[in-house]
C-alpha cells in the first residue's frame, strides 16, 4: 500500500493501476482519485505514510473478499480510506471520509440505505431508512428492529432549524 499511495503522491499512476481490478476504466478513476488526494493534501499538509487499522473478510456473490481500512497520516493529521481486495487479488480505492475514532461507521450502500461498519465486534448491519413510515429498520445477520418517531415529535420548534426530519 504504501508504494501506491507514494506513487500517487509523487504523480506516478502505474502502482495504482496495476492494483486496480481490470474491470475499472482507470481513466474514469484517476481524475476522481487525483482530486480526492489534492484536496486531503490541500486540509492535511503532505503524505506521511498509510498503515491498515482493521481487516474484515465476508463473502459476496458466493466469492470471499477482503475490506481493508487504511489510515493515511499527513502532515496536520489524518483520513480513513477503504480499499476493497477482490477474489483476484485487485483493489477497489473508496476515498470516502471517514471518522477515525467512530465505533460504527455508516457506508452508503444505496438509496437510504446504509451498511455499518463496526471494528470492535465486527459487525455488519444493514440500516434503511423508510420515508413512507419514517422509520429506521436496523437489519442484523440474526435479528432486525425498527424505529419510529413518537406522533407528534416531528414539529419544528420556531427558532430551532435543529429539531425535526428535514
Amino acid at each position: 500500500m504504501t508504494r501506491i499511495f507514494r506513487g500517487v503522491d509523487a504523480g506516478d499512476w502505474e502502482p495504482v493501476r496495476a492494483a486496480m481490478s481490470p474491470d475499472q476504466p482507470f481513466d474514469a478513476w484517476q481524475p476522481i482519485i487525483r482530486g480526492w488526494w489534492s484536496q486531503e493534501k490541500k486540509e492535511l499538509g503532505d503524505f506521511r505514510a498509510v498503515r491498515p487499522i482493521h481487516q474484515l473478510w465476508w463473502e459476496h456473490a458466493d466469492e470471499t473478499a477482503l475490506q481493508i481500512f487504511l489510515r493515511l497520516d499527513f502532515e496536520r493529521g489524518r483520513t480513513i480510506l477503504r480499499a476493497l481486495r477482490g477474489p483476484g487479488g485487485r483493489y477497489e480505492f473508496r476515498p470516502e471520509k471517514l471518522p477515525e475514532r467512530l465505533e460504527l461507521t455508516l457506508a452508503p450502500q444505496s438509496i437510504n440505505t446504509y451498511a455499518a461498519w463496526n471494528f470492535r465486534y465486527q459487525t455488519q448491519p444493514r440500516i434503511v431508512y423508510e420515508p413512507s413510515d419514517r422509520s429506521l429498520t436496523i437489519r442484523g445477520s440474526r435479528s432486525s428492529i425498527v424505529a419510529r418517531r413518537k406522533p407528534g415529535t416531528d414539529t419544528v420548534r420556531q427558532g430551532d432549524p435543529s429539531h425535526g426530519i428535514s
